[in-house]
């Protein structure tokens, strides 16, 4: 099965991408430049999956770098993708939509609606498991109408409403109709019956509610009982991910059983299962100043003093801050608070900082994690980041490549904010990334495939997401999988 995303900023991309992952997808994403079909210069396109004769499932996730753009703009730049790409033989297209309704939502369905008239958008912005949830056409965020939570003071794509059908609707020039939630769980019947008489009475945007995956998933089923059922009917996914791996898991699963012959197919059956190794983690320290050890179960990796992870974090979001204060609490990280400094000037502060505090400290809940050594550069808590914010984005990559250029033992890379995310990864030479695992909702681990930072290890979270922990528990991952990977393991007896 074939799946292509488009997606108006990269961790969010890299967040639908994770889902598709964990039900078994090789999966890519792209940073999306000049027009081209992704699956022209698919790595998996042509292999076979190692336990089925059939096609190796692959997803692609384009993130066209829209969420702050125009409406006028980010229709063009997704037309002329729409234009390069044959998506006669993708099986299901998308779109990834900002959980809290950033961005130019409206102008980016209507085209996609627009190039194909068998199109009808099934928008679900409910994303359960980061507390984003529907309820009577009302998007809320941890039970907050949207445009009253941190969202409404975006300094650059602000919520001014929690309405769905208004928000969004209000700005479409397709006809759209809501689905309540109590008709949701009347089942995927009721709703199959909605989607039907929908497109043929005209109504090209369903908005519906959801509280729950459950909710989600009765949805998915109704979108992909009238693909099969009706053909001249294409529900496609317009959400945050969630409904895009519901559907895709339900689409895939009823291709397998026309493939196989099978009369009953449990579509669960197909699920991939991400889980952790089960080891238990124990950290102990040599007495040497040289090196430290770490234990992971019958693994032992030794390594030196040099730093070997760099975080930028570019979100002006209040979470994000709070985050990265509960990082910079941390003995064994430094950080470096932007205020308009050169890029020696900057360098210059890290040497000495590493230099000046050869130490290893703990990084994690309860004081259990393995100690990190963590270079972390932050511009939130300059005096004018807003007016400025531009050029600070512009200038994150020649600060990466003179930090790597320093401190040639950095193996992993983490980035906060989708747009800072977006330019640094570009501007390396970072076209496409083989996602790996989600650490937590829209909170990513990857490798990039090309460009300065090929091979290297790369978490992107938004800036928003996650407990007051999330960037801690984001970099203690990042190191303990550039350790175990890269850092001389050897098995111990």
């Amino acid at each position: 099965m074939k799946v292509l995303v488009f997606a108006d900023d990269l961790t969010g991309g890299s967040g639908t991408a994770a889902l598709l992952k964990e039900i078994g997808f090789e999966t890519l994403i792209h940073l999306a430049t000049v027009p081209k079909d992704p699956f022209l210069e698919s790595l998996v396109t042509h292999r076979m999956s190692a336990d089925s004769h059939l096609d190796l499932d692959e997803a692609h996730v384009l993130d066209l770098g829209t969420r702050n753009d125009t409406g006028v703009h980010a229709a063009a730049v997704l037309q002329a993708w729409l234009d390069a790409t044959d998506v006669s033989r993708i099986d299901l297209v998308g779109l990834r939509i900002d959980s809290t309704l950033r961005g130019p939502i409206a102008p980016s369905l209507d085209v996609l609606l627009q190039q194909d008239e068998r199109r009808i958008a099934i928008v679900v912005a409910a994303h359960p498991r980061s507390g984003r949830t529907t309820l009577h056409g009302v998007h809320l965020v941890n039970g907050v109408p949207v445009h009253l939570s941190s969202v409404g003071n975006d300094p650059f794509s602000p919520v001014l409403e929690s309405n769905l059908a208004s928000w969004i609707g209000g700005r479409s020039r397709f006809t759209n109709r809501s689905v309540d939630i109590n008709i949701v769980r009347r089942g995927s019947r009721v709703i199959s019956k909605i989607i039907e008489d929908s497109y043929t009475n005209g109504v090209k945007v369903l908005f519906c509610d959801a509280e729950t995956e459950s909710d989600i998933n009765t949805i998915a089923r109704a979108a992909v009982d009238v693909r099969g059922n009706v053909p001249c009917i294409h529900p496609i996914p317009v959400d945050p991910g969630p409904l895009t791996a519901a559907m895709v898991r339900e689409q895939r699963g009823r291709q397998y059983a026309r493939k196989l012959g099978a009369s009953v197919l449990d579509s669960s059956v197909h699920r991939s299962t991400v889980a952790g190794n089960g080891e238990k983690r124990r950290v102990y320290f040599s007495e040497s100043s040289e090196h430290y050890v770490t234990y992971y179960g019958d693994r032992v990796y030794v390594t030196d003093l040099g730093p070997t992870v760099f975080g930028i974090s570019a979100s002006l979001m209040k979470e994000a801050r709070e985050q990265i204060d509960r990082l910079e609490n941390n003995d064994g990280v430094v950080v470096i608070r932007y205020a308009g400094e050169s890029v020696e000037e900057i360098v210059r502060q890290m040497r000495d900082a590493v230099n000046r505090r050869n130490v290893i400290a703990n990084s994690g809940r309860n004081g259990g994690c393995c100690p990190v050594r963590v270079l972390f550069l932050r511009t939130d808590t300059w005096e004018a980041p807003i007016r400025c914010t531009n050029r600070v984005t512009a200038f994150l990559p020649t600060i990466l490549r003179a930090v790597l250029e320093e401190f040639p033992s950095l193996q992993g890379l983490y980035l906060s904010g989708g747009d800072a995310a977006r330019v640094t990864l570009s501007r390396v030479g970072v076209t496409r990334l083989m996602l790996l695992d989600e650490i937590a909702p829209i909170t990513v681990l990857s490798k990039p495939i090309d460009g300065l930072l090929a091979g290297k290890w790369v978490i992107m979270k938004g800036g928003a997401m996650g407990d007051h922990m999330a960037v801690v528990d984001a970099i203690e991952r990042l190191y303990h999988e550039v350790h175990k990977a890269n850092l001389g393991a050897r098995t111990t007896q």
